[in-house]
């Protein structure tokens, strides 16, 4: 099953995904006090803060989501786009494929922010 995050409060929130009637929730096992025993909690997700896990890690290993923006080297440029989901893959400013991005040309993408938290790294 894929991760996802979501903004619950000031906290980001990460683990499955349960649509309710009013906007989307993050289930988080967490463990309890008794060995071997979990607990699921729900923490309602802020809208349009949720966001898949792309299963690729940037170049220091952390996981990329949707709605990270990242600084990458694309044909000689550096570049800061957000990441997006688009057409049945994730693309890097709607138009450059994360995955073919990184595979060819072994240039890994570095998170640097979120469109949530960090907006102002998208200006030009």
């Amino acid at each position: 099953m894929r991760e996802y995050r979501g903004k619950s409060g000031s906290s980001w929130q990460y683990g499955g995904i349960v649509k309710d009637g009013s906007g989307y929730a993050i289930a988080v096992n967490e463990c309890i006090s008794t060995p071997n025993a979990m607990t699921v909690t729900m923490h309602k997700a802020i809208p349009g803060t949720v966001g898949q896990n792309t299963g690729i890690k940037d170049k220091n290993g952390i996981d990329i989501f949707e709605g990270d923006i990242v600084r990458f080297k694309f044909c000689g440029e550096t570049r800061i786009e957000s990441v997006c989901f688009h057409d049945g893959s994730f693309k890097l400013g709607l138009c450059i494929s994360l995955r073919r991005t990184i595979e060819p040309y072994k240039t890994k993408p570095e998170v640097i922010g979120n469109i949530h938290d960090n907006p102002e790294l998208l200006e030009r």
